[in-house]
Formats: structure tokens, sequence, C-alpha cells
């Protein structure tokens, strides 16, 4: 089993998505090249026509819903509003644990 926590799923990029979806999934989301092309060519288009762009932005709205449709499966959505998050999560507690580094590490830390 495989789990990634993660508070930015998609940060600069579509690849950074398909990045985290091909660890959980590889046989599904196999090569960036198709997902790519499922989610984000659409995107990379701009036209100088009104009407078209009209039509681009339609496109881009249909893959946002594509893209939720195929991401909802495989996320849980929580924001820090929600009030059964705030009564469920124990108060943050840091824990600072020091270490020495290795003798490999200090040798190649100089």
């Amino acid at each position: 089993r495989k789990l990634i926590l993660t508070g930015t799923p998609l940060q600069n990029n579509i690849t950074e998505l398909w990045n985290l979806l091909n660890f959980l999934l590889p046989h599904v989301f196999d090569t960036d090249q198709d997902f790519k092309t499922w989610f984000s060519k659409p995107f990379a288009i701009s036209n100088d026509d009104e009407e078209e762009q009209e039509a681009s932005l339609e496109e881009q709205m249909v893959l946002i819903n594509r893209l939720h449709q195929v991401l909802r499966p495989f996320m849980l959505r929580r924001v820090k509003t929600d009030k059964d998050l705030q009564l469920s999560m124990p108060e943050n507690r840091e824990v600072i644990i020091k270490c020495s580094l290795s003798g490999l590490q200090s040798i190649m830390y100089r």
C-alpha cells in the first residue's frame, strides 16, 4: 500500500501532480505525456479570436471538471476551517531530535 500526504498536490505544473499519481498507480498513470495530453494541452493554446478564446475557456472548465473527477477517489481534502477537523485534531507539538552525523556524512560535510 502507498500513501502520499501533501498540502499542495498541484503547486507549479501538471507534471508534479502526475508524479504523485504515477507513484500511487503506475499502471494507470504510466506516462506523463499521456497525462499532459489529457489535462494540459488546451491550457497551452492561446488564440487571438475572441470566439475561439471563449471555446478555449469552456474546454478548460471541462478539463478541470474531468481532473477533479479523476482525483476525487485519491484525495481527502481538509481545510483549517472545518469544525470537525478542529475538534478531532490534537494540539500541535514540536519535538526536536538532535542526531550526530555519521562518519561518511562528517567527511562529506567538510
